[in-house]
């Protein structure tokens, strides 16, 4: 690879560091347990379909769009600490992705960045109990959009877009790269109702330093 052709490396983290994406899935479960089956079922859907998006957005669209209904005052927030109280520990146990912990445990000629739809503050605690947040030069998450967090990535190091690459497994990362004109690699977890057909996959992140080689090739 050359070293001097990406200038940073971003990357989402439930379904491309962590295999946590059952653990989110079942805390929306079981979060909204008490209300009907068929409006939680549409809402694990949305869920599984919208990969990258934060827990905040999910809540009000569960309320808003599937339940037809306004938030009470305060409600979104409680909702999504209680989230967090459900899921935290899940995510820590959730197996690294397949080359996951040794990629980040070595040294690299760019900056690696986390850009996750998750709660921020959260997500930050999680890496440092994993005893990876200082493989990261920054750490961004929720309430502020992934488009923006790339954006402000993108500004505050002064990188040129196409080179840099966010490396993700959902439509919403594949658009935040796109609204910001870098490069993406599309991590295959699985998720439903979604196939980045114009970017290069991986199946976990021992391919990475190939398809990073290969893409700079064709930078």
């Amino acid at each position: 690879m050359n070293p001097g052709f990406w200038q940073a490396v971003l990357f989402d983290f439930d379904g491309v560091v962590l295999d946590s994406n059952p653990a989110r899935t079942e805390g929306f479960r079981r979060l909204f347990s008490g209300y009907p089956e068929s409006a939680v079922e549409a809402l694990l859907r949305y869920h599984e379909e919208n990969g990258g998006l934060s827990r905040y957005d999910k809540i009000a669209h569960f309320f808003k769009d599937i339940l037809k209904r306004d938030i009470p005052p305060g409600e979104l927030g409680r909702h999504a600490e209680r989230f967090s109280s459900l899921v935290k520990q899940a995510v820590i146990d959730s197996p690294f992705i397949p080359g996951a912990a040794e990629y980040f445990g070595r040294r690299h000629p760019f900056p690696l960045y986390l850009v996750s739809g998750s709660d921020q503050d959260e997500l930050r605690e999680i890496c440092g109990r994993l005893g990876i947040a200082s493989s990261f030069a920054g750490i961004f998450g929720s309430p502020t959009p992934k488009t923006e967090n790339v954006a402000r990535i993108l500004s505050s190091g002064g990188y040129p877009a196409d080179r840099v690459v966010l490396i993700g497994d959902s439509r919403n990362d594949q658009e935040a790269a796109r609204a910001n004109r870098t490069r993406f690699i599309a991590r295959a977890s699985g998720r439903p109702a979604w196939l980045a057909a114009d970017a290069p996959h991986i199946q976990d992140l021992s391919q990475l330093d190939q398809v990073l080689c290969d893409a700079a090739g064709r930078g």
